[in-house]
């Protein structure tokens, strides 16, 4: 097996780990939002063992948490919502309507 194979291999043994670590995580975001009651304000947790940042902001009237992670050279953002399928359909209409008039 080549050096190029081989670290094909790792990053997508990394990349599989990281994403086990980010479904944990959606637990106890559950949490987090449950006792969050101003949305105005940010929530900024920061996980040690990960280098995991969560913030909870307020985006465009709707709650927005959102996981930034940069683990192994690999850089993972996984976004939720409290809201429904529409608003959030909304939500990333208009962000890419923002990226394309870049």
């Amino acid at each position: 097996m080549s050096y190029l194979e081989e670290s094909r291999i790792s990053a997508v043994m990394n990349e599989e780990k990281l994403w086990v670590q980010l479904e944990k995580k959606k637990e106890e975001l559950n949490m987090l939002l449950a006792q969050h009651k101003s949305w105005e304000e940010w929530l900024v947790v920061k996980d040690k063992d990960l280098g995991l940042l969560t913030k909870i902001v307020k985006t465009q009237g709707q709650s927005l948490a959102k996981f930034t992670s940069d683990v192994d050279g690999i850089r993972m953002e996984l976004l939720y919502f409290r809201g429904s399928t529409e608003e959030r359909e909304l939500y990333e209409d208009g962000k890419q309507a923002g990226a394309e008039s870049c």
